[in-house]
């Protein structure tokens, strides 16, 4: 006999419906998807994914090529101003951790804790982004979620919310873990659909009204 579905299954499959298949979001390589995280900030992922195509067209995203390349080849990628002077200097110290610390595709193999405090070497790399690394890379099917998943799980009534982030993923992480199979494409399909949703209607501001699960959401509830 099939186990029967969680509430959260349940949840996540309508929201699936709704939303369709996900598009964007990081890519599955851990170097790529380091690199993703830093070449822009604060912008659409198609704004993201553009920026990321063009340091793919000057660099072949090689760290290397990267390392060595003239600001002006970098700029291209990340724009001007300052904030573009601090992400090609980021984009160089990925390149060289790459050189030091090592290859993010061969770090991921090490043992859970090892490749975790190695990953969050790398710039733009805390815990969510590292079990995140190690999900779409296959390494371990960890729970993994960015800030629009994890307010739309918390919202659903999964985890608690405290002052400190690092403790409201952790809270949220563990109370959604027990209801989703721990396989990673059960996993990889959580963090795409509550992503979706939490860009496109869980927002800062909501749109419960236009809610697949409204109807079963204490946020949306709320008198």
């Amino acid at each position: 006999m099939a186990a029967r579905r969680t509430r959260l299954q349940g949840l996540l499959a309508k929201l699936a419906r709704s939303h369709g298949e996900s598009q964007g979001g990081p890519p599955r390589d851990p170097w790529q998807a380091i690199l993703y995280e830093n070449v822009a900030y604060l912008c659409s992922d198609e704004a993201r994914q553009r920026a990321f195509e063009t340091l793919r067209s000057s660099t072949g995203l090689e760290a290397s090529v990267i390392a060595m390349a003239p600001d002006e080849l970098l700029l291209a990628a990340t724009g001007h101003g300052k904030m573009a002077a601090q992400r090609t200097a980021k984009l160089r110290q990925c390149a060289q951790l790459f050189a030091s610390v090592g290859d993010p595709r061969q770090l991921v193999r090490l043992p859970l804790a090892k490749a975790r405090a190695a990953l969050k070497r790398f710039p733009g790399i805390g815990d969510p982004g590292a079990d995140r690394l190690l999900l779409f890379a296959g390494a371990e099917p960890l729970l993994a979620l960015e800030s629009n998943g994890l307010r739309t799980l918390l919202r659903l009534g999964y985890g608690r919310e405290h002052a400190n982030y690092a403790a409201t993923y952790r809270s949220v992480q563990q109370a959604a873990a027990a209801q989703v199979p721990g396989t990673a494409k059960a996993r990889v399909q959580l963090y795409f659909v509550a992503r979706t949703h939490g860009q496109q209607v869980c927002r800062a501001r909501p749109l419960c009204e236009v809610c697949a699960v409204a109807a079963d959401c204490p946020f949306a509830q709320r008198p």
